[in-house]
């Protein structure tokens, strides 16, 4: 899971030095899920301790990282309405 965090934080990093502002959002699962059975324990899976090393990793940094938890997300950027699902 580090060296997973470690190239996304360096790729944010990246597009950060040439100039782009980034607002980073992050959806979850139960694929990263650490238990056998998809219902259990929801609250540490993989991608949620990913999520934060990076949020914790780039908390110096002005790049804006956000994940929700719920299976479905809806986004909006400017006028356009994005939906994240899982």
């Amino acid at each position: 899971m580090l060296n997973i965090a470690k190239v996304f934080e360096d790729m944010l990093l990246d597009i950060r030095k040439a100039g782009k502002i980034l607002k980073v959002h992050g959806i979850t699962g139960n694929h990263g899920r650490t238990t056998a059975k998809k219902e259990d324990d929801l609250e540490r899976t993989a991608e949620l301790v990913i999520y934060e090393l990076i949020k914790r990793a780039l908390s110096n940094t002005d790049i804006e990282l956000e994940y929700h938890k719920e299976s479905l997300h809806l986004l909006d950027i400017g006028s356009v309405r994005f939906v994240m699902i899982h």
